[in-house]
């Protein structure tokens, strides 16, 4: 069977999905080695030009060494896959700190107990004071003892959520160096390598995504006015299957 033939069963209207269904690689290379020129009706062949539907130069959110790509040339990536990786120890290291911080527990408790202990004596203390055994500065100096416990339980308490909030930004911090995908396409190039330095705005990687391919079709003038939707429906079911 030849390749014409084999296109043809894929794109007219009932095995359609049936072409879309193809793998990537073997569609791309049906458009490059058919649809160049595209026999239309009475015989006349057109020339194509093809493109992907989107190119994409992905590049990094801050500049650092590249540690390791994780795609080459030809490979098919999913959006949202991981693409390549900056060095990231000293970053690692910060958030693991600030995760250790954040999940510190001796100060809240530390603020409880003194709170609690401050609380009962201020509860004796009131009963003496009602009985005249006490004076007022000593019962001032309680009520004081209690009110600085409370705000050292609450700067605790502020302190972890702090801490949680600083976790939170070096968290996002280290993803952004990591570089992902930002469509379902194909690698066709790949600009950095493991080692060199990308900066600002310098491209790693360059994608295509080739679903759809856009297809544009040069018709002479003389052609004007005959091409329609209804003109040789398996000829414009190639171009919509394709495009």
């Amino acid at each position: 069977m030849r390749w014409w033939n084999i296109v043809t069963l894929c794109t007219q209207e009932k095995n359609v999905m049936a072409y879309r269904s193809l793998p990537l690689q073997i569609r791309f290379l049906l458009c490059l080695g058919l649809l160049m020129r595209v026999p239309w009706a009475h015989g006349v062949e057109l020339d194509c030009l093809i493109e992907p539907a989107m190119t994409v130069k992905v590049s990094s959110a801050v500049p650092g060494l590249l540690e390791t790509v994780m795609v080459d040339r030809g490979d098919i990536v999913k959006k949202g896959q991981a693409l390549a990786m900056l060095e990231s120890s000293a970053e690692k290291a910060a958030m693991d700190v600030l995760r250790a911080r954040a999940t510190m527990e001796s100060a809240i408790k530390t603020g409880q107990a003194r709170l609690e202990l401050s609380t009962r004596s201020q509860s004796r203390n009131e009963g003496m004071f009602q009985k005249a055994l006490i004076a007022a500065e000593k019962m001032d100096e309680v009520e004081t003892t209690r009110r600085l416990a409370e705000l050292s339980l609450l700067a605790a308490t502020d302190n972890r959520r702090l801490a949680e909030l600083e976790l939170r930004r070096a968290t996002a911090e280290l993803a952004r160096r990591t570089l992902y995908s930002p469509i379902n396409g194909v690698v066709v190039e790949r600009l950095l390598a493991p080692g060199e330095f990308a900066r600002d705005e310098q491209p790693v990687l360059k994608m295509v995504q080739m679903d759809p391919l856009r297809v544009e079709v040069f018709a002479p003038v003389a052609l004007l006015g005959s091409i329609t939707p209804t003109t040789s429906p398996d000829s414009w079911a190639l171009i919509h299957a394709f495009a």
